[in-house]
């Protein structure tokens, strides 16, 4: 029984290890993409929606690890975004998924739990970087995004988050 145990283990621990090594490696090509495409992907907010997609199908602590360390391994990968904004956008995806976990447990709706955690979270982000901003620990505007992409970017997250419950088959304890 111990040896299934072990194995059990074993296995989570490598799909989890294997889950972040694709992310890693999608979110360190990306800026790569970016240029040879000559597109903004950036502005589709990929890391908020590999966080969203992580929120059910992968642990809680994997979707902190990963909340955390998508920027900074895409600024130490590849030099964007500059550090003080990597910091600013882990901080960010950091407290979308608090408040998702939070919300979600008193919620009935993890769609609406993904939308308003998403909103908060872009709150919190906005009043920090006017904060780094008006103090000139960075540069440049205070919304860079256009609002209209903000707004596809959330809808498409809670279209992604409604797919997800209805046709992969998201066990409720998952959630």
């Amino acid at each position: 029984m111990q040896s299934a145990t072990i194995l059990t283990l074993i296995g989570v621990k490598t799909k989890l290890l294997l889950y972040d090594f694709i992310v890693l490696s999608f979110v360190y090509f990306l800026p790569a993409l970016s240029h040879a495409f000559a597109l903004p992907l950036y502005l589709l907010e990929p890391m908020r929606l590999v966080l969203i997609f992580s929120l059910f199908s992968t642990s809680r602590k994997n979707v902190f690890f990963l909340a955390l360390s998508m920027p900074l391994f895409s600024y130490v990968s590849s030099g964007h975004p500059l550090l003080i904004k990597s910091l600013l956008i882990s901080f960010e995806l950091l407290i979308n998924a608090v408040i998702f976990f939070r919300l979600n447990k008193s919620w009935d709706s993890p769609v609406f739990s993904v939308l308003v955690s998403v909103l908060a979270s872009k709150i919190l982000y906005y009043i920090f970087k006017y904060l780094l901003l008006t103090f000139g620990l960075l540069d440049g505007n205070l919304i860079s995004s256009p609002t209209h992409i903000q707004l596809i970017v959330l809808a498409f997250a809670g279209i992604i988050t409604f797919l997800m419950l209805n046709f992969h088959q998201v066990p409720k304890n998952k959630v």
